[in-house]
Order: C-alpha cells, then structure tokens, then sequence
C-alpha cells in the first residue's frame, strides 16, 4: 500500500511540474530596490526603487542623503568599473553615456520614468550614479 501511494503522490507531483512556466522579470517582481553607496568618502548615499509600469516604462524614485543639486543617470555596467573600465570584461565594462537621465536631486529626492524594461533592465549589468559634476560620488548596482 506505501508503494502505490508513494508512486501516486510522484506521479500527481510529475504531472505537477508539467505546468511550470517561467515569467518575464516584468511580471514577477512589483519593485526593485538598489542601494546607492558612496564613493571615495563623499558622504553620498541613497535608494533607488524602480517600478516597472504597464506602458512599457520604468519609474524610478530616487532618495538621497548630502545630494542635493546633484545629478543622478542609469548606465550600463557595474559600479566598480565607473572610474576606470579598462580591462574589465565588455558585458560589466561601465559605460559613461547614460541609458537614462533622471531628474536632479531636490530635497533628497528625485522621481521620473525612463524608458526601459523590467527585462532589459535585468537582462544585463546596470547601474545608477550619482554625480557631483563628472565625478560620479555614489553608485549602486542594479541586481
């Protein structure tokens, strides 16, 4: 009798797996959250959150410490090459041409929507930087 029910309950779970489908980045998470930290004690930090919306677009809500007046912009690649990408591997290689400007920082906070995908956000390194200038003085890695 354990025999039949131990082959009933693996065959219910085979039959189970049959009907698993993987879903789009898009559609499995509501919000995606990145750290923000300084860079080369600039006292920098923040949050970025990005919500993917029904359009096709991505909102972004940007919140930062000591950042006012200060620039922030996705990019391609990771943090740790923004300074210097030479060497680093062309898919993690920062690239210094923003994907997106956001909105500049005003009272710690900056919110504005992009062009770009949950998937093609999530399908590659990306990352956001702030910028006082051209230096960038904190960065996050989107994961």
């Amino acid at each position: 009798m354990k025999k039949v029910l131990l082959a009933s309950v693996m065959a219910g779970l085979g039959f189970g797996m049959a009907g698993v489908t993987t879903a789009s980045a898009a559609e499995t998470y509501e919000q995606y959250q990145t750290a923000i930290d300084a860079r080369q004690g600039s006292g920098v930090s923040g949050t970025a959150i990005f919500v993917p919306q029904d359009d096709g677009t991505m909102e972004v809500r940007l919140t930062a410490e000591n950042a006012d007046g200060l620039k922030a912009s996705i990019h391609r690649g990771l943090c740790r090459y923004s300074n210097d990408s030479e060497g680093a591997p062309e898919m993690l290689a920062f690239s210094p041409e923003p994907l997106a400007q956001l909105d500049d920082i005003e009272d710690g906070k900056s919110t504005c929507s992009i062009n770009m995908t949950a998937d093609g956000m999530m399908t590659e390194p990306h990352s956001v930087a702030i910028y006082d200038g051209d230096a960038v003085v904190a960065c996050g890695n989107i994961q």
